[in-house]
C-alpha cells in the first residue's frame, strides 16, 4: 500500500486528528497533510532515503502503535 493511500487516509481526517498526530509522530513542523506524509517517509526512510521512499506505509504504523502502547502501559 503506497503512501499515497496513507495521505487519502489522512486527508480524510479533522485537523485535530492531524495536529495529535503530529505531536504523537513528534512532527516539528506542524501538521499538514503533505509535512505528516513526509514526517512518516522520514521515520521510515531517514533524511535522504524520504526523498526517493513511496513503498508501504503501513509498518511504520504498526512500530508507531507497538510504541505507543508501551509507553500508555
Amino acid at each position: 500500500m503506497p503512501l499515497h493511500e496513507f495521505k487519502k487516509i489522512v486527508q480524510g481526517t479533522t485537523h485535530k486528528h492531524r495536529h495529535n498526530l503530529g505531536k504523537l509522530t513528534a512532527s516539528g513542523f506542524g501538521s499538514d497533510v503533505d509535512t505528516l506524509c513526509n514526517h512518516i517517509r522520514y521515520l521510515r526512510a531517514g533524511s535522504i532515503g524520504q526523498l526517493f521512499w513511496d513503498e508501504s506505509w503501513k509498518q511504520v504504523v504498526t512500530v508507531l502503535l507497538c510504541l505507543l502502547l508501551f509507553i500508555w502501559e
